[in-house]
């Protein structure tokens, strides 16, 4: 059965965010079938997937889009396409796809019988899929495209090929069958600090085990935040407002290509928004919000243009770009084959 299926008949819970706990599950599971097919390291079948008339709601059309390709996960697995809509190649099985610095290589995970089952590497047409690693989720290249972070429970970088395994920051409460969540959604800038999403003590208490299963699908019932690190695990620090507090109901942090500003996904009461702050926090400016909430369709995961003068976000038919002043680009009129995209845009 597939995971949303599966899904769909667990009661909800509601958070002040208002987010939908199903939709918050499959940005980072992805729609995909809960059974992935047999691995094939030296071929992959990459089919040209359908797709149907779709509208934006706001937006001009006349604007070029920029340049790069565009990656994301639907139902049946990993979506490459142009940031005008056009090329949509469907690659494999898997979910948060990340593209390389160079643009040549998609880094991903699989989520399989209730856990992540490793990440993999695979050239950017879909061919030569590697497994790096035995476990871990949403992975993120290094500037240089030597190593992965990803959630392990915290946050652990690897090298590209599986060795060189070691901690960023630890996970919460270990018991005898898995790390528990309490790092997510690495985002590595250029400058070299990695931005990641908390799942923060006060709201989840280290004796308690918070599985990936209900991180992914309650996240804002644990007050969730964003948060800094140097990769040698130094200078852990929060996002915080003009007012000093950490920033809550946040998570999906991405860096611009410039290391200089983070886009991430943000709620509160009623509303849900995509906003960017600089480096240091305190400055936050919403570039989209929406009011009330779709629970039918994610804001999206949000990533940058090459050019770091636009931001992609959005899901179905509802997906587009924003410019930093709020402007909202509609590159085409296209229905996305993901209800619950979290996206990546190739610097090249």
């Amino acid at each position: 059965m597939n995971v949303l299926a599966q899904l769909s008949s667990i009661p909800v819970r509601r958070t002040v965010a208002l987010v939908a706990p199903v939709a918050i599950f499959a940005g980072a599971c992805a729609d995909f079938p809960s059974s992935p097919g047999p691995l094939d390291g030296n071929s992959a079948s990459v089919a040209q997937a359908s797709v149907t008339p779709g509208t934006f709601s706001a937006g001009s059309k006349a604007k070029k889009t920029a340049g790069g390709r565009l990656a994301f996960a639907g139902p049946n697995g990993i979506y490459t396409m142009d940031p005008d809509g056009s090329g949509l190649a469907l690659l494999t099985q898997g979910s948060d796809p990340s593209w390389s610095p160079d643009g040549q290589r998609i880094a991903f995970w699989r989520f399989q019988n209730g856990w992540a089952s490793g990440i993999y590497v695979m050239n950017a047409d879909g061919s030569n899929i590697t497994r790096v690693t035995l476990d871990g989720y949403q992975p993120t290249w290094s500037p240089d495209g030597k190593q992965l972070a990803f959630g392990c429970g915290g946050i652990c970088v690897v090298n590209v090929d599986g060795t060189g395994r070691r901690s960023v920051t630890p996970p919460g409460f270990v018991n005898a069958y898995q790390d528990c969540v309490k790092d997510s959604d690495p985002s590595w800038s250029r400058n070299g600090v990695i931005a990641f999403t908390r799942w923060p003590d006060y709201g989840v208490p280290n004796a308690r085990c918070l599985s990936l299963l209900t991180a992914l699908m309650f996240p804002f019932d644990f007050w969730t935040e964003i948060w800094l690190v140097e990769p040698d695990g130094t200078n852990l620090r929060s996002i915080k407002n003009a007012e000093g507090d950490a920033l809550t109901y946040a998570g999906w942090p991405a860096w611009s290509p410039d290391g200089s500003q983070l886009a991430f996904y943000t709620g509160g009461i009623g509303y849900d928004a995509i906003a960017i702050v600089d480096g240091y926090g305190f400055e936050v400016r919403e570039v989209k919000r929406r009011s009330p909430v779709n629970w039918e369709e994610f804001l999206g995961g949000p990533d940058w243009s090459p050019d770091g003068k636009r931001i992609v976000f959005g899901s179905a038919a509802n997906w587009g770009f924003a410019t930093l002043s709020g402007e909202l680009i509609q590159p085409a009129q296209r229905q996305l084959p993901s209800r619950f995209a979290v996206w990546s845009w190739s610097r090249r």
